[in-house]
């Protein structure tokens, strides 16, 4: 699904899948016949037989409208990128100027487990499902590490208790900062 709409909007909640393009008529424009406009492309994972595309997305690519350089713009679209496993985390992130971060997460839990900014691709033991085609753009990939520990907090109420996940640092970077998480 593409969806393209005024930049003064910032939230898609798509209804389904499907190919169809949305432009909202009323968006500024640059000129009458040129609305500013940010697009939104979804896909959108199969379901186990691969046949049909469920409603939940797999990935989602917003491309903001372009800057020019008399506005001191790049001269291009920006486009941003965000993959997700099939619960709907995040994993996989690419920026505007194409650097890479990836999130590991706890399935027991939902907890984050592992996050690391600035992916250097070709450290492949230390990530999984890197999207085809990312590498790493040139002077990136600093690879700044963070894991975490996730914990069950042993108290009532249930055999188990609730999950609650504890995070502590084991390796980091000095950009890093630690998160509590907080189950809903």
């Amino acid at each position: 699904m593409k969806c393209t709409l005024p930049v003064k909007f910032v939230t898609v909640l798509p209804e389904a899948p499907s190919a169809r393009t949305v432009t909202v008529a009323d968006a500024p424009a640059v000129t009458d016949d040129d609305p500013v406009t940010a697009t939104f492309e979804y896909a959108w994972w199969m379901d186990g037989g691969n046949i049909y595309e469920t409603n939940r997305v797999k990935s989602v690519t917003v491309t903001a409208p372009t800057v020019d350089a008399g506005r001191n713009g790049p001269g291009s679209a920006p486009t941003s990128i965000a993959y997700f496993d099939v619960v709907g985390r995040p994993i996989w992130t690419m920026d505007e100027d194409g650097f890479i971060n990836y999130t590991a997460y706890d399935n027991a839990s939902g907890g984050i487990i592992k996050q690391i900014v600035d992916v250097a691709t070709t450290q492949t033991g230390t990530f999984a499902n890197k999207p085809s085609g990312w590498t790493t753009p040139g002077g990136a990939g600093l690879h700044l590490t963070t894991t975490f520990d996730v914990a069950r907090k042993l108290t009532s109420p249930g055999p188990l208790g609730p999950l609650v996940p504890v995070c502590s640092t084991r390796k980091t970077s000095p950009f890093a900062a630690v998160n509590v998480l907080h189950p809903d």
